[in-house]
């Protein structure tokens, strides 16, 4: 890590880039955005909402979701308690600084995915959940055999 410099507005952060920096986004930033977007989606909310919610413009939300504008600390909190979830929920998928390919993270990052999370999340009666499990395992067994 490189140490600040006195006299001078730089100093290192933990992703290598430095303070004067800080308008460039790194690879975190865009996972936290795309974490924002499933959680978002997942709740069945429009950006406009989320904004409203949270006082920005729904245009600031779209930038956090690409990952084009950093989300601050406090800004990620206040989303969180919008969203119901902790910070760290925004993180989960991060290892060593990086996102870790291949996690849930990515498997619920297509929209079809993150709807059919978010409706069997609303089935309460455990019998019907296993009835919706068991039509989706029928369902992918005949998208194979077609194949």
């Amino acid at each position: 890590m490189v140490a600040p410099v006195l006299g001078k507005r730089r100093v290192a952060h933990r992703s290598g880039i430095a303070s004067n920096d800080a308008k460039r986004t790194s690879e975190i930033d865009v996972h936290v955005g795309r974490r924002l977007r499933l959680r978002r989606t997942i709740m069945a909310m429009k950006q406009d909402e989320l904004a409203e919610a949270v006082g920005v413009t729904y245009q600031q939300i779209q930038k956090y979701e690409r990952g084009d504008t950093r989300l601050t600390i406090g800004r990620l909190f206040d989303i969180g308690l919008v969203l119901g979830v902790p910070i760290e929920w925004f993180l989960d998928g991060l290892r060593d600084g990086a996102p870790v390919h291949g996690c849930v993270a990515d498997v619920l990052d297509d929209r079809e995915t993150a709807e059919l999370v978010r409706v069997f999340s609303r089935v309460d009666n455990p019998k019907v959940r296993r009835q919706f499990i068991d039509l989706a395992r029928v369902l992918a067994s005949v998208g194979d055999e077609a194949s």
